[in-house]
């Protein structure tokens, strides 16, 4: 079985927009690749401005999202009940998961 294993790195100094996009459009091409090839796309959050980032991909151009099919997972969340505004998973919630169906 070949596994691959993918980092998504969203933290750069300085803008680096078009390279975090380049990245984001990376993101999309893996997550079609997966759920033709396994059925599902599995990714781990954290926090900082990635929710930013991946409320991108909420944008029109990228309606062929398969959610669904998405498996999300959090990393480094902070140790504050999920309803905390510094919970990276209110945070994910509130301005992109809502959004979607999972």
């Amino acid at each position: 079985m070949n596994i691959l294993f993918f980092v998504f790195g969203l933290y750069c100094r300085g803008d680096l927009t078009k390279r975090k996009l380049n990245r984001l459009l990376s993101w999309i091409n893996l997550s079609k690749k997966f759920c033709e090839e396994r059925g599902y796309f599995t990714v781990v959050l954290s926090g900082g401005d990635l929710v930013f980032w991946l409320k991108k991909l909420l944008d029109t151009k990228y309606d062929e999202m398969e959610w669904s099919k998405w498996h999300v997972f959090w990393v480094d969340e902070r140790v504050v009940p999920l309803d905390d505004k510094d919970s990276n998973y209110k945070q994910t919630l509130d301005s992109f998961l809502s959004e979607v169906t999972l």
